[in-house]
């Protein structure tokens, strides 16, 4: 057949000298090029319908199925909130949230509608005309103002992707067929504006409406629906926080075409013109709320549910954190890791610009990013220029902004020493040109010169600039100490507070659950625990305190320890041993109990960490996380009980549906009827018991006593009941106070990421860690009283001498009040004043 059709068309177009055998048969000429057209355009016809059938049997089976719509269940945001319901962390594919048809606006509804497809209701799916209408109009106004897919298409193509692709315009058809053939336009526009994407990661309309406006959709005004009507097209190009003179533009589009369709009359139309953009900036919520806390839950979550649990099954999660205390405590620590950081010494600048046009760029940049009112006490720190140096001030600019920087507002800025006690004249500095030089880029606040001032010199109050267009500054510097609070109310079993370093934009490190670090005297109350539940131990029994030395004959060592004093007082009550945190006897406490038997009394207490078989572990030598810390505390502050510390609370899928219920029977949070779920829950499933409430009562007596008269008596200025222990480790390289009232635990550490590197001499416990948890428990418990602890039955108080560990007589100096178990009081009292003593009867007067 080919053949012949070649003959033909070379006889008829190429050679017409030559004649056909019977042309009488053909017809004329125009018939028979006719024919040969019909027959070209039949045979390319077949082809095509072939092909196109090939196409779509090939492409149909690998199109995604269109399922019913009690069936649409799209990836959802998963979203995390603290304990009073405020949003702290969203996980997310891509971020969307379903809303019913009935809970979106119909202007909303009208507003897409009119923008993108005003023919949605009359035609199938697909819109020759409308694709005509769009190009007519996108060449009038010179750039794309319209698209030629209709809402089914678009529909269709959040199925299968953006792709710009023939093969796709093709599924994207089929699908838009389908969807026209299984749903009605109502249930179209239902998956049309919970699907469709509208920039910055949103999907649908009330994930859109939540991220520009932070409002649910249907709480938005007309305007606000225009500008996310607007977004379909191009969200990128519109983008109202990024773009806001295109958005409005593009709003101003979208008004107009309600108008001209009959959505809203121009009285509407007129209001929404002339109202303001207001679209918020993205919130990176995670980051700026409780990352640190969020990031563990995430973490749980994700071991728990798998990576799509978490970023696609739409979860809400109602954890246990207190925002409002977690704001708290990164203040506080972020305040105290700078203090005690300025004891170790400066640092050095940020940089060094020597060139005067890096200078130049540098001061414009920072100043691009200072608010109108310039520098001020409510903000900071600011990078500034050292522009010269004297001997007693610094000139320096932040921005356009220039001041002084005195010597008296840096004297901390000493050459870091470990070995120089922060207290001494060594470690003030007294010379600005040994500290900066021009050209430095450093770190400044505005310096109040009332607080530096204090102790300086009369001639240092001219330093004080008398122009007022000139700043006071003083000397900061990023910390390179770091830092760990957590808190928690064991009664509940909720963790409230998890703070794991300064900044968790620069480390995510979270010291809290990750750092083991050497605990120092604040691990002594687990094996003094143990010592008085083997009742072998209480307040009053004396211990010896001497010199003692230890072999290692596995690694040829000897170690001789020896108290923080550096010397030894003969015989100490047990009082006076742990309030004072002295060493040998609690090196002597470990060897009546123990060392493996201490090991497995730190399990059972909350200890996770393998601990080493070694006398060291007296004075806490083996490395434990601040997290397994608090799990002991915790035990005391439960009398004695063992309560799992959660830090989330809830967990809901998308459906409502419960797949994680850790809530507790008192949170005041919870409805009546769940109270009483839990308070089900709670009774068939009690605390187990792992200290006797007599001997946990006697531990927190003395753990009171170290908060009262020991090494953590600073924590008195709470004026509630505290008990609590110090800690500081070897070259003081680590310091930690932990500590509770009735209802809190709160730890703190304190230290370097490196072990190696000591925080210096004088720092330790009470000095370095117990101040951060002073003032993060003055602010949390500011209005909320606090009892003292509980005391169970079968426990007698008795005045002691804290020397002898005798009954203490009413002139006894320095007596204190201990707790005991029933009729084990000391049965002696000390001798009275005037009373000769047993050494002295042989004596002679040396004035007969």
């Amino acid at each position: 057949m080919f053949a012949r059709m070649r003959q033909f068309w070379e006889n008829l177009f190429i050679n017409p000298s030559i004649k056909v055998a019977n042309p009488n048969n053909l017809g004329p000429k125009w018939l028979r090029v006719l024919l040969w057209i019909a027959s070209i355009s039949g045979f390319w016809l077949v082809v095509g319908v072939g092909g196109i059938a090939v196409a779509y049997l090939f492409i149909q089976a690998s199109l995604p199925v269109v399922h019913d719509l009690h069936e649409y269940n799209p990836p959802l945001t998963t979203r995390i909130y603290s304990q009073s319901g405020i949003l702290v962390g969203e996980f997310a594919v891509n971020r969307r949230d379903v809303v019913p048809a009935d809970k979106i606006p119909q202007k909303l509804v009208s507003a897409f509608i009119a923008s993108e497809d005003d023919n949605f209701f009359n035609h199938q799916g697909i819109d020759p005309m409308g694709i005509i209408r769009a190009v007519f109009k996108n060449i009038r106004a010179g750039r794309l103002v319209q698209g030629g897919s209709t809402i089914t298409q678009q529909v269709a193509k959040s199925f299968i992707g953006r792709q710009k692709t023939f093969t796709r315009k093709f599924k994207e058809a089929i699908i838009a067929h389908r969807l026209e053939s299984k749903f009605s336009k109502q249930d179209i526009l239902y998956l049309y504006l919970n699907q469709i994407y509208l920039g910055h990661g949103s999907y649908g309309v009330q994930a859109a409406a939540l991220n520009y406006f932070q409002k649910n959709v249907w709480d938005l005004n007309l305007s606000e629906m225009a500008t996310i009507a607007g977004l379909p097209q191009a969200p990128s190009l519109y983008d109202p926080v990024t773009k806001p003179e295109a958005a409005l533009e593009r709003r101003a589009y979208v008004i107009n075409r309600m108008l001209e369709e009959g959505y809203i009359d121009a009285q509407q139309a007129e209001a929404a013109q002339q109202s303001g953009l207001n679209a918020n900036p993205i919130i990176d919520l995670f980051r700026k709320r409780a990352p640190y806390f969020t990031e563990e839950v995430r973490r749980q979550l994700q071991q728990r549910y798998g990576t799509e649990g978490v970023y696609e099954a739409g979860l809400t999660v109602e954890t246990t954190l207190s925002l409002d205390w977690q704001h708290i405590a990164q203040t506080v620590i972020n305040q105290g890791l700078r203090q005690l950081d300025h004891r170790q010494g400066y640092h050095g600048p940020l940089t060094h610009l020597s060139k005067p046009e890096e200078r130049e760029d540098f001061l414009a940049r920072v100043h691009a990013e200072l608010p109108e009112t310039g520098p001020s006490t409510l903000h900071g720190p600011y990078p500034a220029l050292v522009d010269a140096v004297r001997e007693n001030y610094a000139q320096v600019s932040v921005g356009r902004n220039q001041g002084i920087l005195p010597i008296f507002a840096m004297r901390w800025a000493r050459k870091p020493d470990p070995t120089v006690h922060f207290q001494s004249p060594a470690a003030r500095a007294t010379d600005v040109r040994k500290v900066l030089r021009a050209g430095d880029v450093i770190l400044v606040s505005i310096a109040d010169p009332k607080k530096y001032l204090v102790g300086e010199p009369p001639s240092m109050r001219s330093l004080v600039p008398k122009d007022k267009t000139k700043h006071l500054f003083a000397l900061e510097q990023i910390p390179v100490v770091q830092g760990a609070l957590v808190a928690v109310e064991p009664r509940l079993g909720y963790t409230r507070v998890l703070i794991g370093g300064y900044n968790f934009e620069d480390s995510e490190f979270n010291r809290v659950l990750q750092a083991c670090r050497q605990p120092g005297s604040a691990f002594k109350p687990i094996h003094y625990s143990l010592a008085i539940e083997k009742n072998e131990y209480n307040a009053s029994k004396v211990i010896i305190d001497s010199p003692v030395v230890h072999d290692d004959p596995e690694h040829e060592q000897r170690w001789k320890p020896e108290n923080y004093e550096k010397e030894f007082q003969g015989k100490v009550t047990v009082h006076t041993a742990l309030t004072r945190s002295m060493n040998i006897p609690s090196i002597k406490v470990m060897e009546d109990v123990g060392v493996r038997n201490a090991i497995e009394w730190a399990k059972k207490l909350g200890i996770t960490t393998p601990l080493r078989y070694e006398m060291g572990l007296a004075l806490g030598s083996s490395c434990v996380k601040p997290w397994e810390l608090i799990q002991v505390y915790s035990v005391f502050n439960l009398g004695g009980q063992k309560q799992p510390l959660h830090t989330i609370k809830k967990v809901t899928d998308r459906f409502g549906r419960v797949l994680l219920n850790n809530t507790s029977y008192a949170d005041p949070w919870q409805s009546w009827d769940e109270k009483f779920d839990r308070a089900y829950d709670q009774l068939t499933k009690p605390m187990p018991r792992v200290v006797s409430k007599e001997s946990n009562f006697m531990i927190t007596n003395l753990l009171k006593g170290v908060a009262t008269y020991g090494t953590g008596a600073s924590a008195q200025a709470l004026g509630k009941p505290v008990a609590g222990k110090t800690g500081t480790t070897n070259d003081s390289a680590d310091a930690w106070f932990m500590g509770f009232t009735h209802d809190i635990v709160t730890g703190v550490w304190v230290g370097h990421d490196e072990p190696s590197n000591p925080l210096g001499r004088g720092e330790n416990g009470s000095r370095a860690a117990l101040p951060i948890w002073l003032r993060f428990m003055q602010k949390a418990l500011d209005k909320r009283p606090q009892g003292d602890f509980d005391v169970p039955e079968g426990i007698t108080f008795a005045r002691i001498d804290p020397v002898t560990g005798l009954l203490a007589r009413p002139d006894t100096p320095n007596s204190v009040l201990e707790a005991f178990r029933q009729d084990e009081e000391p049965k002696e009292y000390v001798p009275a004043s005037d009373m000769a003593k047993p050494d002295q009867f042989f004596k002679v007067d040396s004035n007969f």
